[in-house]
């Protein structure tokens, strides 16, 4: 189950894919995230069952999607392929990218 706190950036998401990413980028401020590391946090933390024939295609999709515009609510790392942190985390600062492992 996905919850955030009161002070959160992603107050007000709808979509579970987003809410969950949110929630994971959030809690790792200064580490931005492809969408394997993305999935692997959710699961190893149990916030959501994963099911389906490809989780990390649609995960990668969404956040592809919503880091585009000005209403994205992620940010993709220049010079590192399919890496994202939240909008707000990035502003001001690229932090070094550090792999989960």
């Amino acid at each position: 189950m996905v919850q955030l706190n009161g002070n959160s950036e992603c107050k007000g998401i709808t979509s579970s894919q987003s809410a969950l990413s949110c929630q994971v980028l959030e809690k790792y401020p200064n580490t931005p995230m492809s969408h394997k590391e993305i999935l692997q946090v959710i699961q190893k933390e149990g916030l959501k069952e994963i099911s389906g024939t490809s989780p990390l295609a649609c995960l990668n999709a969404m956040l592809h999607t919503n880091s585009r515009g000005e209403e994205g609510i992620f940010y993709k790392v220049p010079g590192r392929m399919g890496v994202y942190t939240l909008k707000v985390s990035a502003r001001g600062r690229v932090g070094t990218y550090t792999p989960l492992g």
